[in-house]
């Protein structure tokens, strides 16, 4: 069971809290081994700048729906590669190869 002081902050961020793959792990009802490998096969585990990370929201997000509740279940969004985001040119005639037209 996670320490109190996890779970207050846990709660008081809601699901916009980034932790820890450790700290994730033991917020589930579930040996910690047992957490850890479904964050990594559910896709919440994402990198931060080298450090591998969980957001709460991709935890919820990846649960499945209860019986009787109609929730369909969501797939979390996938984790970017790497921990560099990349940036796309926009579609336009300014944006082509060779500059402003």
């Amino acid at each position: 069971m996670p320490a109190p002081d996890l779970l207050a902050l846990r709660a008081a961020l809601g699901p916009a809290a980034v932790l820890t793959v450790r700290d994730a792990a033991r917020l589930l009802p579930v040996r910690e081994a047992d957490a850890r490998a479904w964050l990594r096969d559910a896709g919440c585990v994402r990198m931060l700048l080298g450090v591998e990370v969980v957001t709460w929201a991709d935890v919820l997000r990846a649960l499945p729906p209860t019986a009787g509740s109609g929730e369909e279940a969501v797939p979390p969004r996938p984790a970017p590669p790497g921990s560099v985001l990349r940036r796309w040119p926009l579609p336009g005639p300014a944006r082509r190869e060779g500059g402003a037209t």
